[in-house]
């Protein structure tokens, strides 16, 4: 799954964002700005030593998005 949806958002994201919005390098920075995203085990982790409690995350859209919660 991995794979393909490399393929997809580095590859198919980009050329359509030139296509339909006429901006392919917008669409180009998005999935280099993802990789940069630290992971969802780490974003609790930050939470955490924010001072939240009871942090968790919830992971969606196949495993590609993840959506936090904590209590401060």
């Amino acid at each position: 799954w991995d794979a393909l949806f490399g393929l997809y958002f580095d590859r198919l994201v980009p050329l359509l964002g030139a296509l339909v919005a006429g901006d392919r390098a917008a669409y180009t920075y998005l999935p280099q700005s993802v990789e940069r995203f630290v992971t969802p085990d780490e974003l609790a982790r930050l939470m955490e030593k924010a001072g939240l409690r009871d942090v968790g995350y919830r992971r969606c859209g196949l495993g590609t998005i993840a959506i936090h919660l904590g209590v401060a």
